[in-house]
């Protein structure tokens, strides 16, 4: 509460000093602000994450007050996250205020007020900003009907900068660069082809048991908030969503749909161990199973909504795991060779499935035995090995 009363305290000198007249104000450098970083087409329905950004290095910032002017016909704001300082408090974030780097002092009529307040004058640690420093991820949901376009910037109008030292008793404007308030603008389609570029990878990865074929999505996403993907299924029967499964899984005949489109400020699905999709039978001589991936978005550490990209998809024989992890416990060690040891006397407790083995044939000789433990060990010693498929 000390904390809050004292950050409380410097938010109103800064804001005090917002509004002096300009002539009670001494010219300290420049700054540049974008807001970058969201997809260039939309559809109705999709979340758009734009990154508030410092694109020069400010060698002092104490901190800035402005508009985000976007269309509300088009745009709804949903949240932002603080990607530099700590996030508004349980107390505060209600009403549109906080603590953070980035804070919200309210939406009304297609503006988001904005106040960045540095944490190092607090702290009484470092005052300057590196150039391309990230501070905070705005979120809104595209919910325009039959748009062309719409667009979103800083607005020019109300538009105010300090730096952390005063020029004697005179706080010091920084003076805002015209890209700050360069506007950005996005098309709406009812048919948008995503990027690939930074999209990530989910592994197609299928098992059996008993006669039924399990599928699971695997990818290194600890958080995903987004996915649309299509599967076509030949050679299989029985299709079901799997139980527990967390996407919305529609089945017709062979063809099934994948998707998820929580809320930003939702919890998202670990992918990291992979989830269960779908169970299902074989029939027939052969199988497949052809993706047609559409969508995908992430959240990061910090709580950043991604952009929206076009995921690779790819079946994996190792499992989404490295080759040599029999186990699958993440990484290569004694307890693979020890495992692989049981497994090859013939030891009931080391049963290997069909991708256990495949990760299990270091050798890469088309057959699991004494040969790929001893290889296994001598890694696990710091020999240098060459696993037959490196």
């Amino acid at each position: 509460m000390k904390r809050q009363r004292i950050v409380a305290a410097w938010l109103a000198c800064i804001m005090a000093a917002f509004v002096l007249p300009f002539a009670a104000l001494a010219e300290g450098g420049g700054i540049a602000i974008s807001l970058s970083g969201g997809n260039d087409t939309l559809a109705t329905g999709d979340y758009l994450s734009v990154n508030v950004k410092f694109d020069e290095a400010v060698a002092s910032f104490g901190g800035a007050e402005f508009n985000v002017d976007y269309d509300s016909t088009a745009l709804k704001f949903v949240s932002y996250t603080a990607l530099l300082g700590s996030a508004a408090d349980e107390d505060t974030a209600e009403s549109g205020s906080g603590t953070g780097m980035l804070n919200y002092g309210g939406v009304k009529d297609g503006k988001v007020k904005i106040l960045l307040v540095n944490a190092g004058i607090i702290s009484g640690g470092d005052v300057s900003i590196a150039a391309n420093t990230v501070i905070g991820n705005i979120v809104f949901k595209v919910i325009g009907q039959n748009t062309t376009g719409t667009s979103y910037k800083i607005a020019s109008e109300g538009f105010s900068a300090i730096a952390a030292e005063k020029t004697g008793e005179t706080e010091t404007t920084l003076t805002p660069a015209g890209s700050t308030f360069t506007p950005t603008t996005v098309t709406v389609s009812d048919s948008v082809t995503y990027p690939t570029d930074g999209a990530p990878t989910v592994y197609c990865i299928t098992s059996e048991a008993n006669g039924v074929v399990t599928l699971s999505l695997k990818a290194s996403i600890a958080d995903l908030q987004r996915l649309n993907m299509q599967l076509t299924l030949n050679g299989y029967t029985d299709i079901a969503a799997a139980s527990d499964c967390p996407f919305t899984v529609s089945i017709d005949g062979g063809s099934v749909t994948i998707s998820r489109n929580a809320a930003p400020n939702t919890d998202g699905v670990d992918m990291r161990s992979g989830v269960a999709v779908l169970t299902m039978k074989k029939s027939g001589a052969s199988q497949s199973i052809i993706s047609e991936p559409k969508a995908i978005a992430t959240k990061d550490a910090n709580g950043a909504l991604s952009p929206i990209t076009k995921p690779t998809v790819t079946d994996d024989p190792y499992g989404g795991y490295e080759y040599g992890d029999v186990n699958g416990d993440g990484s290569i060690n004694v307890l693979d060779a020890i495992l692989l040891l049981q497994y090859c006397a013939g030891m009931s407790a080391a049963q290997l499935d069909d991708v256990q083995l495949a990760r299990a044939d270091v050798a890469y000789d088309g057959s699991v035995n004494v040969l790929d433990a001893i290889l296994m060990l001598r890694y696990c010693a710091g020999m240098s090995v060459k696993f037959g498929i490196q």
